[in-house]
């Protein structure tokens, strides 16, 4: 019997890591939901429309979950929650907002190891929506520069619009998943070398440990 639905959702490639994982999934126990195309709002709608069972987790192409990570939010029995995922920019900011104006996200060290917190918003990289959210939040579900005209912030968005409809968002400080990233190597005339992450300006070359 189906339970609920995994969605893939394309961020422009698809990293081995996330393959692998999806191979470990039960196929009878979960519906896979695979939108075709990289735009990532009309990815993570055709999601929405393809759930079966009563619950979407949405996994962006780049995340990779912990094996566990299902049963941990299931278990957690709340209407949104999400994994703990660090920003591609090799700093140790977590995918989760911490204050509004100014927008400031949570840091890693800050947070505990274990329980929920309470979030205003959260990345959708690894974050498991209840269906009677989805019937509840008007459609689109997903909509893009709403908040801020030049930015997508679909994630965002959706949090505060389920929130309004009466279903919070919280982190399950448990569930902790991998974030793909991939760096570019530049050579220094000094001999040296510099990491350029992508989203982030230059990095120095001792930092390279961290990959």
């Amino acid at each position: 019997m189906i339970q609920g639905t995994v969605a893939i959702v394309n961020r422009g490639w698809i990293a081995t890591p996330t393959v692998d994982w999806l191979w470990s999934l039960d196929r009878r126990a979960y519906h896979l939901a695979t939108p075709i195309g990289g735009e990532v709002v009309r990815g993570r709608n055709r999601g929405v429309s393809d759930v079966k069972g009563g619950w979407v987790l949405f996994v962006d192409s780049d995340c990779v979950p912990g094996a566990d990570a299902i049963d941990r939010l299931l278990a957690a029995d709340l209407p949104i929650v999400g994994g703990v995922i660090l920003e591609r920019t090799g700093e140790l900011d977590v995918c989760v907002t911490k204050t509004f104006e100014p927008t400031v996200r949570y840091g890693l060290a800050e947070l505990p190891s274990t329980g929920v917190l309470p979030v205003l918003a959260l990345g959708t990289g690894c974050v498991l929506i209840r269906r009677y959210v989805l019937d509840r939040v008007p459609t689109p579900w997903f909509r893009a520069g709403q908040l801020v005209s030049d930015a997508i912030t679909e994630d965002t968005e959706f949090c505060l619009r389920a929130a309004e409809c009466g279903f919070p968002t919280y982190l399950d400080l448990s569930v902790r998943v991998g974030h793909v990233v991939r760096p570019l190597l530049w050579p220094h005339e000094d001999g040296e070398f510099w990491v350029q992450w992508e989203g982030n300006p230059y990095r120095e070359a001792m930092e390279i440990a961290v990959l």
